[in-house]
């Protein structure tokens, strides 16, 4: 979901629950496990003040998390959890009445 904050703040949030099991498989022993490099949990958060809030600069900053996922359709192994975090900066221009971004 996204949305306005206030006139100067967006926000957007995201995030996903997903129990995948293995149904049917050859071989067999594959049925009831994990897919491989399938994550339980993601989900992400962004915030951006406006440029109009401070005169053509805009700053935001973000966050995005995976769970553990597993490296093989056995799940002999998992690659942990992680979450990235990011940050921006843009500054808006103005040429012939027009805004660069």
């Amino acid at each position: 979901m996204s949305g306005e904050i206030s006139e100067a703040i967006s926000l957007a949030l995201s995030g996903q629950y997903l129990d995948a099991k293995v149904t049917t498989a050859v071989p067999a022993t594959l049925i009831g496990k994990i897919p491989e490099n399938t994550a339980k949990w993601t989900g992400s958060a962004f915030v951006e003040v406006h440029p109009e809030s401070w005169g053509g600069l805009a700053v935001g900053a973000g966050a995005f998390y995976t769970s553990s996922r597993a490296v093989n359709p056995l799940n002999e192994a998992f690659v942990p959890a992680y979450t990235l975090f990011n940050a921006m900066v843009r500054y808006d221009l103005k040429f012939n009445d027009q805004t660069m971004a």
